[in-house]
């Protein structure tokens, strides 16, 4: 059987085991959080070349009509 203190402790230890987990968790979120900004950027820059190319393109057609 075990001892008042010895519940205590146990308690403490499931305490610590969850905020370490919680410290990971955080952790691979800020990592996905800062990958889906610098992949939304990349796609802004892909947008705006991509805008730029099909504006030419149909600038081109139209001059050779």
């Amino acid at each position: 059987m075990r001892r008042r203190g010895e519940l205590t402790n146990l308690g403490q230890e499931d305490n610590e085991e969850k905020a370490a987990d919680n410290c990971a968790l955080k952790e691979g979120n800020y990592r996905i959080r800062y990958e889906n900004d610098a992949i939304r950027e990349a796609l802004k820059y892909a947008t705006k070349i991509l805008t730029l190319m099909n504006r030419r393109f149909e600038s081109k057609m139209l001059r050779e009509e």
